[in-house]
């Protein structure tokens, strides 16, 4: 018969794990995105932000009364398609670095050709 104390016997803790590799970064965050809702250990844009420190602004150090052009590099999180009054097309990109969000509005003519590029999940750099 066994009592109370007895389910805490050392043997029965111990647990049989098999060895595995470790997750790359990538695979974690989206683990960690898929589980949480949202990054928690990081963010993908970070390697890409540290390669392009020297000519990125971070989303949330943006000003507009500073500066008339930067750069920023993030990860796309949403693509609107839209079409004008005049038929003329519109996209309109969610981007996001471990900083912040930002909206992007892309016009038909700089769209042209390189629609097949901008996809959710991939990372950009952007002139604006």
């Amino acid at each position: 018969m066994r009592n109370l104390f007895s389910l805490l016997d050392e043997q029965s803790l111990e647990e049989d794990y098999l060895p595995t590799q470790a997750w790359s970064t990538i695979e974690r965050l989206k683990g960690e995105k898929e589980t949480l809702g949202l990054y928690f250990s990081g963010h993908p844009s970070l390697q890409y932000c540290e390669e392009f420190k020297s000519i990125i602004v971070p989303i949330q150090r943006l000003n507009p009364s500073q500066q008339k052009k930067a750069w920023v590099c993030g990860l796309i999180v949403s693509l609107k398609k839209i079409v004008t009054k005049r038929g003329k097309r519109l996209l309109i990109l969610g981007l996001e670095d471990n900083t912040g969000k930002l909206d992007i509005v892309i016009f038909a003519e700089i769209l042209e050709g390189k629609e097949q590029f901008i996809q959710p999940g991939m990372m950009m750099v952007v002139e604006g």
